[in-house]
């Protein structure tokens, strides 16, 4: 099997690369090389700002993967070029969305947001509207119809290696008696380990499962419990802001329950690790 990853440098896209190669696939890994790895010359690399893909690109031209994952799609523009770029070039194209297609709402079904339908009059960056531009990358993926298209919508995805930092600055917050602020701490969301992210991406080389699919623990977890396990892991209890100015906003803030249904992915056959198996060990490596 030849697989191109877009990005394949940092957190879940590392752990894709190197279950790639673990199973004998021919790798390739488009980036801009800013990054170092630790995979040698066990891949190939074509060094290149994805912005300034083109089909005419000699480390493209003549080229064809069996599937190619996009890590690194946030817009329509860069969709848009991916379309451009790929189209005859592969037999599967996954592409990483996000559960910010969809607003709040629970047990929210991958039919709630339907990409091929979706109109917007011009491209917005996502820094301005982060769902909305995943939206609009959606939909030009499924209305370009250039290969046949899987988007994953993943929700927030956390590991040791997450370059965000957002469950240890949490940690760190509470270790350092920072007030934090939520706006709903019994609001329930949706959250995925990286390892079982990578698997699941694995999976789809074998067996493309084609559209909209969201991919998460199936069983949500409300803000006030992961605190829970924080304050149970530092044996300290956190400061809770009353009000957004009195403390540190935190990046899980949901104003209400937004998670995701799974069944279409529990009936593709794969089963994320439930959240409270994973969660406290990850904490603890935060430490």
């Amino acid at each position: 099997m030849k697989a191109l990853v877009l990005g394949g440098n940092r957190y879940f896209g590392k752990q894709l690369v190197s279950l790639l190669l673990q199973r004998g696939a021919k790798v390739t890994v488009l980036n801009r090389g800013q990054r170092p790895d630790e995979f040698g010359d066990r891949v190939q690399r074509i060094r290149m700002d994805r912005k300034n893909i083109s089909k005419a690109h000699p480390d493209l031209a003549n080229q064809k993967w069996d599937v190619v994952y996009d890590l690194i799609c946030y817009d329509a523009l860069e969709a848009k070029g991916a379309c451009e770029a790929f189209e005859g070039k592969t037999n599967h194209y996954v592409f990483i969305s996000s559960q910010s297609v969809y607003p709040p709402g629970n047990d929210i079904l991958e039919c709630s947001f339907d990409p091929k339908s979706h109109k917007f009059a011009s491209p917005i960056a996502s820094d301005k509207d982060y769902g909305e531009a995943k939206r609009q990358a959606e939909a030009t993926f499924f209305q370009t119809n250039a290969f046949p298209t899987t988007a994953v919508r993943f929700p927030i995805v956390l590991g040791e290696d997450d370059y965000t930092e957002r469950l240890k600055k949490h940690v760190k917050w509470i270790q350092a008696g920072q007030p934090i602020f939520f706006p709903n701490l019994d609001a329930k969301i949706s959250f995925i380990q990286s390892s079982d992210a990578a698997k699941f991406l694995l999976a789809l080389a074998d067996r493309p499962f084609l559209g909209p699919v969201n991919c998460c623990a199936a069983e949500p977890i409300a803000l006030k419990e992961l605190i829970h396990e924080i304050e149970c892991a530092l044996g300290k209890y956190a400061k809770i802001a009353a009000r957004e100015q009195d403390g540190q906003p935190s990046p899980f803030g949901a104003e209400a329950d937004w998670y995701m249904n799974t069944r279409k992915m529990r009936e593709y056959g794969f089963i994320p690790e439930p959240i409270q198996k994973w969660l406290p060990g990850l904490i603890q490596k935060l430490k």
